[in-house]
């Protein structure tokens, strides 16, 4: 069975991994410079912090629902 700690560390890799490729495809378009736009910039910088906002949210509302459940149930 796996650790918390490693349900928790792979977990954490995958949103990283998830957010990485989703705000590349949403905020590069540009390929013909070898380094990215302030445009570019600013929107994979609003896209991430959007995500982590998210993410925390979604925390905060599973652990709500925990604790109404009596602690049963994990995220």
């Amino acid at each position: 069975m796996e650790s918390q700690q490693m349900f928790e560390a792979r977990y954490q890799m995958k949103l990283q991994s998830t957010v990485i490729e989703s705000c590349f495809k949403d905020c590069v378009t540009n390929f013909k410079e070898d380094k990215m736009n302030n445009g570019e910039k600013s929107c994979v910088q609003n896209c991430g912090t959007r995500y982590m906002q998210a993410f925390q949210e979604f925390g905060r509302v599973n652990q709500q629902m925990q604790q109404q459940q009596g602690g049963m149930g994990q995220f």
